[in-house]
């Protein structure tokens, strides 16, 4: 599972509630779950900042560091 597709299980979001939320196609949203695209570094930051409020929100379960890339966990 990629670390997208981790985050949208975590928040239950589908990839079409996310397309829709960030103003692109849902196709769009499918390749960067997929890992056959990228998406733009704007939109990058803006699902850590989501990640972040979620890992606050919700205690991940132990062992389970959510799929992190490049960015340390804050704890708290």
């Amino acid at each position: 599972m990629t670390p997208l597709a981790a985050l949208l299980a975590r928040i239950g979001w589908t990839t079409g509630e996310l397309a829709r939320r960030l103003g692109v196609t849902d196709g769009t949203v499918r390749n960067w779950v997929t890992g056959r695209r990228s998406p733009s570094p704007s939109v990058l930051l803006w699902l850590a900042d989501i990640a972040a409020v979620m890992d606050r929100a919700r205690p991940l379960p132990d062992g389970w560091d959510g799929g992190h890339v490049g960015r340390p966990r804050v704890s708290g």
